[in-house]
Formats: structure tokens, sequence, C-alpha cells
């Protein structure tokens, strides 16, 4: 896990921890984005962009507990609760090609009661393999725009 400051186009690596890969990190990654948080100036905006290996509630009431604001990208396993249809995984959520949907505040997990933002996207391109993406997102300042158009830059290299 790599925490950097992007600003401008560049990162700034501020923290690190190293783990292999089937071992108990998550506590050691919520202590590193505590320590972080202590050394970011308050009044900053925090957004923290993860991959789907990352997240999880203990991980996201962590960040719920400092205050940040979080993109990442889902699983198309991941249950949602359709506001229409019920429970169900995101891959059974309809796209349209090159179209995004935009959920706002739906219920995730099964077993949790936490409410996200999601935007999904199907990118068909000829010649190339189509690609979906499912992301959660609690942006509130950008809540109206947040419906995704086109797969930002800075996503496409979680992927």
């Amino acid at each position: 896990m790599q925490i950097g400051l992007a600003t401008d186009g560049i990162s700034l690596p501020l923290g690190f921890h190293l783990y292999a890969p089937d071992a108990a990190w998550a506590d050691d990654a919520r202590a590193v984005l505590s320590a972080i948080d202590e050394i970011l100036p308050h009044r900053c905006r925090i957004v923290l962009l993860a991959d789907r290996v990352h997240t999880g509630e203990p991980f996201l009431a962590c960040l719920d507990e400092l205050q940040w604001y979080y993109v990442f990208r889902a699983s198309e396993s991941t249950q949602i609760e359709h506001p229409t249809q019920g429970w169900r995984p995101l891959k059974r959520v309809y796209k349209r090609a090159n179209q995004g949907r935009y959920l706002s505040n739906v219920r995730i997990w099964k077993q949790g009661v936490r409410r996200i933002n999601v935007s999904i996207y199907k990118l068909v391109r000829k010649g190339f393999r189509t690609t979906i993406w499912y992301i959660f997102a609690r942006l509130t300042a950008y809540r109206r725009r947040c419906a995704v158009r086109r797969v930002p830059s800075s996503l496409r290299s979680l992927g």
C-alpha cells in the first residue's frame, strides 16, 4: 500500500506499508492512514483513490472517522440495493454502451448499512475489449456532476 499526495499531475509519496498478499494488512493500513492524517493540514480536502482490494466496511469507517472523501473501484460481484429491483450484484445492473449511470445514496453490502453514490460506465470501442467500471464515491461537493461520462485518466491506472 502506498499513500501519496497528488496534485498537478505529480504524486509525492507520504507513506507506505509492505505486506504479503495473504497477510492481515487491514489494521496496518488504517494505522498508516491515521498517521498520515496527523501530518496533513487540517483544512485540506483529502480524496483517497482506492482499488477494490483495499475496500471494506472497517476501511471506509476509518476514512469516515478521518473525514476523508473517497473514490474506489468495486468488483462486479458487489451487492447493491437497487432502488427498484432490490438486492443484486453490480454486474446485473443494466448498462448502455458509452453512457454513464449514476445511482445516488445506494445501500451496499447486505450485511452493512452503508450508503454510497454509485457510477457505472461501460466503455465499448471497436477493436478493443469492452471495459466496465463500477465506481463508489463519497464526494458530496460533486454529487450532481459525479455521473461518469468518461473514465477519468486518474482511475485508468487502477485497472
